[in-house]
């Protein structure tokens, strides 16, 4: 299959009579991406954020940008919104379904990583919260205490 076309960052995209709209989200890597349906309060947030360990240890993988990325997510999303992640496991019929995160998951990414530039070393693993941990690498850290 050949792509037809490429979809700018904001673009809305045409469920008819709802849709979504497409917010970068570098961090996990740089061409991260999450849909943002706000009538619903949903965020389909892919790599980007999910309960177990983030991965920001993958070349690509950017602390800064995760950090940019958790804070600018913040003032766009309702406190009620629903964030539907990637990484969900089979319950007990086998069935798979996108673990559900909220808002205080992606503020408590964006203090741990704030949090963690503070620390000035680079630990292999940073807590976030109790459902998720950042494993980290040395490129991605030390490009971001540079900046």
């Amino acid at each position: 299959m050949r792509i037809a076309q490429l979809w700018p960052i904001g673009h809305r995209i045409d469920l008819g009579g709802r849709g979504l709209e497409l917010i970068h989200t570098p961090g996990h890597s740089p061409d991260s991406v999450s849909l943002h349906d706000a009538q619903a309060k949903l965020l389909f947030a892919a790599d980007f954020v999910y309960p177990g360990l983030l991965y920001a240890q993958i070349p690509g993988a950017d602390l800064a940008f995760y950090l940019a990325s958790a804070e600018a997510l913040l003032p766009l999303l309702d406190p009620a919104t629903r964030i539907l992640c990637a990484h969900g496991q089979a319950d007990e019929r086998g069935e798979h379904r996108a673990p559900v995160l909220t808002i205080e998951d992606v503020a408590d990414v964006a203090r741990a990583l704030a949090g963690l530039k503070a620390l000035g070393q680079q630990p292999r693993s940073w807590p976030v919260n109790d459902r998720m941990s950042l494993l980290t690498w040395p490129p991605a850290f030390a490009a971001w205490q540079q900046r």
